[in-house]
C-alpha cells in the first residue's frame, strides 16, 4: 500500500459508501537490525542467527519499497564507555532544539 502514497504524493482511502483522496507530501524513514538478533556483521558480538533466519527476515521488506529509498546505510555498534559527554547538552537544551524544530 506505501508506494502508491510515495509516488502520487497522494492516498485514497475508499468505504462502503464514499472515496476520498488526500494529498500526501512525506519523508519515509525506517530502520531495522541486519538479522532478528542484531549483531551480523558487528565485531563486538557474535551473531547467533542462521542463514535460514536472517534471509526471510531481510525479505520482510519488499523490493518496491527498498527501490524507493534515497539513501541506505549500515551502521556500526557505538561503545558508551569509550565517549565523554561532559561536553554534552543538557535535557533542557535538547528539549528547546526539539521544541524550535516542532515550531518551523
Amino acid at each position: 500500500m506505501l508506494p502508491q502514497p510515495l509516488e502520487n504524493k497522494t492516498v485514497t482511502i475508499s468505504r462502503v459508501h464514499s472515496t476520498v483522496t488526500y494529498p500526501t507530501n512525506f519523508i519515509f524513514i525506517a530502520a531495522m537490525n541486519p538479522c532478528p538478533c542484531g549483531y551480523f556483521g558487528t565485531s563486538g558480538h557474535y551473531c547467533t542467527c542462521t542463514y535460514k533466519q536472517i534471509k526471510p527476515y531481510k525479505n520482510r521488506v519488499s523490493v518496491p519499497i527498498l527501490d524507493r529509498f534515497n539513501i541506505l546505510f549500515t551502521l556500526q555498534a557505538v561503545k558508551l564507555i569509550e565517549h565523554h559527554f561532559k561536553d554534552s547538552e543538557s535535557p533542557n537544551d535538547i528539549k528547546k532544539r526539539v521544541i524550535s524544530a516542532r515550531k518551523i
